[in-house]
């Protein structure tokens, strides 16, 4: 099997961004998680996650780059 198959490595858990490691939180997600101890719903994607200001940190980084969320929908079981 090639290594790249190896299913340790892969996307962070939070924000799912590709990471190619073993660890299961980006070093962005574990400093949100860390500042914001606090899991929830996210009001964006439904996912349980650490929230400020009711978005988790990938709805957050997608609102920033897009400057708006153009449609608001919470899309059933995310986007």
């Amino acid at each position: 099997m090639p290594r790249w198959t190896d299913p340790g490595d892969g996307s962070c858990d939070h924000c799912l961004a590709w990471a190619n490691d073993r660890a299961k939180l980006c070093i962005g997600c574990y400093g949100w998680r860390r500042d914001h101890p606090t899991t929830a719903d996210c009001q964006r994607c439904r996912r349980h996650l650490p929230l400020r200001a009711d978005l988790c940190r990938f709805c957050t980084l997608v609102l920033r780059e897009n400057e708006t969320d153009i449609s608001r929908a919470a899309l059933a079981g995310g986007d």
